[in-house]
């Protein structure tokens, strides 16, 4: 596991708000709009760790979301 900061894009649609949760830790959130739009943030190398990393995408209650693509890109500026 590469544990540099990365950028985490989610490419979604939909109601509500999404969040997203990475390794317990709110990273970014985002309303959902009826057109795909690209939800992201930059998680810092605190922010992950080595092994299996834990991305949740939560939507608020009543919401829905269409999920399309996730990226999780290292940084290319990281040390």
């Amino acid at each position: 596991m590469d544990a540099r900061p990365a950028d985490v894009r989610v490419h979604a649609q939909g109601s509500g708000t999404l969040r997203l949760i990475l390794n317990g830790r709110s990273l970014a959130w985002a309303p959902l709009t009826d057109r795909f739009t690209e939800l992201g943030a930059t998680g810092d190398g605190g922010w992950l760790g080595r092994g299996p990393n834990e991305l949740v995408l939560e939507v608020s209650p009543g919401g829905r979301a269409l999920v399309d693509a996730v990226r999780v890109v290292p940084r290319k500026d990281a040390p």
